[in-house]
């Protein structure tokens, strides 16, 4: 069902409308970069571990924010991921920083659960091991990057809200947490500069330190 603008909604997800966004393909074009090394049957379960490892992330989202009596949810695969939205409910510093957490758990969540899958050798056969191996590095990478406190990662607005939620002070938690996105692109920067140097990574941080400055150093 073709959306307004370049979305489609393809399903809904326990009650979350699912919807792709066109700039989707750039995303898959990503994936299919990382998977170059690895067999046919490799490839294929790279890239529905990396997909489903997104959704699952956006859908832990969605829940915490059904569960503090948001409205509106939606859930959309883009270039850089995927978002989760909602047009309705009032969204305290407390329910902000629940909503942004959530996400980057679901990851750590299905880290540990592969882990401990690997550990005690339940899943044997090569798909298995392979799906597991994905499983964990996969979620391991986005829960510790979106961990970041750096904006539009959810560590970015986690650590935002929270600040608040414990201060009652927005504008101290601003600059707290501008400053701390400041330091931590940094020292990103640098370790990925002298330990490569990694172009894409330190483009990355270009850019999240720049969404940074324009979302917390406004007034």
């Amino acid at each position: 069902m073709l959306e307004s603008g370049s979305r489609h909604h393809v399903f809904n997800l326990l009650g979350i409308p699912v919807f792709v966004d066109l700039s989707a393909v750039f995303l898959l074009i990503i994936i299919y970069q990382w998977v170059q090394q690895y067999s046919p049957m490799e490839k294929v379960v790279f890239i529905l571990v990396a997909l489903g490892s997104i959704l699952l992330h956006e859908l832990g989202h969605a829940m915490m924010s059904r569960l503090v009596r948001m409205r509106g949810i939606e859930i959309t695969i883009v270039a850089m991921g995927g978002t989760c939205s909602y047009r309705e409910g009032a969204a305290t510093p407390a329910k902000s920083f629940a909503i942004s957490a959530s996400g980057p758990l679901v990851n750590f969540a299905l880290a540990a659960t592969a882990w401990a899958l690997m550990h005690y050798e339940i899943l044997t056969t090569d798909i298995g091991v392979a799906t597991c191996l994905f499983t964990f590095w996969i979620n391991l990478s986005l829960g510790i990057l979106n961990s970041v406190p750096m904006f539009p990662l959810d560590g970015g607005q986690a650590t935002l809200a929270g600040i608040t939620w414990l201060t009652g002070k927005e504008r101290l938690s601003r600059t707290i947490t501008l400053y701390l996105a400041l330091g931590i692109g940094a020292l990103g920067i640098a370790f990925f500069y002298t330990h490569g140097p990694d172009y894409y990574m330190i483009f990355l941080l270009i850019v999240l330190l720049f969404n940074s400055i324009m979302v917390l150093g406004r007034n």
